[in-house]
């Protein structure tokens, strides 16, 4: 092993005597790598393609992350401001997915620095806090078994209703709320809802029912009027 033993007689070099103990594990550490890199017959070990792998998976983890990461910034933004269009849900849930997975590639491969951050107090309360406030968040809201204000609840009920089912409540068929949504500049067809045509924004789809419903001179829920849906108690 003619490598292994220049190797050792060159870091014999770099750690004097002098420098006792670290030396000793310095000169260790270093002839372990040789024995590793090489074996009796001068071929590199399984150790070594070990590492290479590593090396391949790091090239790739952290990219991965910074650009599942970057669309996920930008398309939750997008859907907290009510801005987001196309397939931007879409993406941001299945990208979502790529994300996870690249985090916990890369934090498999530096699992041993991840690991310190348990022993430092600063790092287990911050994410003793995120923790908290994940939890949190499955808490129902409105506290109440009445599910919360009767005039939301009503305004989600129609809004989220195909419009096949709608359409009588309203005093018309499909066609003709169908035909009614056009005229609105909705481009409406069956099996939607008008929270599909509006969006999420509650206000859209109050205004929306309000306007159909005396469109069609239909009594008109209570809820179906956005300032009553936003000022009652």
């Amino acid at each position: 092993m003619p490598q292994c033993g220049a190797a050792f007689n060159y870091a014999q070099r770099l750690w004097p005597a002098s420098s006792g103990v670290g030396r000793i594990s310095a000169l260790t550490r270093f002839r372990g790598f040789g024995d590793l890199a090489v074996n009796r017959n001068g071929r590199r070990a399984t150790g070594h393609q070990g590492a290479l792998q590593m090396s391949t998976l790091r090239r790739y983890a952290t990219p991965i992350t910074i650009g599942s990461f970057t669309l996920m910034a930008v398309t939750g933004l997008l859907m907290f401001f009510h801005l987001n269009s196309g397939l931007n849900k879409l993406a941001h849930e299945w990208i979502g997915l790529v994300m996870i997975a690249a985090v916990i590639l890369h934090v498999a491969l530096n699992r041993r620095a991840f690991t310190l951050y348990f022993k430092r107090p600063l790092a287990v309360t911050v994410m003793a806090v995120f923790v908290a406030a994940l939890s949190l968040s499955f808490v129902p809201l409105g506290g109440g078994k009445g599910g919360g204000r009767p005039d939301i609840t009503s305004i989600q009920l129609l809004a989220q209703a195909p419009i096949e089912v709608l359409a009588p409540v309203l005093g018309t068929d499909a066609a003709g709320l169908i035909a009614a949504l056009g005229g609105h500049g909705y481009d409406a067809f069956a099996g939607q809802s008008l929270a599909d045509l509006t969006g999420t924004e509650l206000r859209n789809q109050a205004e929306l029912i309000a306007t159909l419903s005396r469109d069609f001179g239909a009594g008109a829920p209570d809820a179906a009027n956005p300032s009553a849906a936003g000022t009652r108690q």
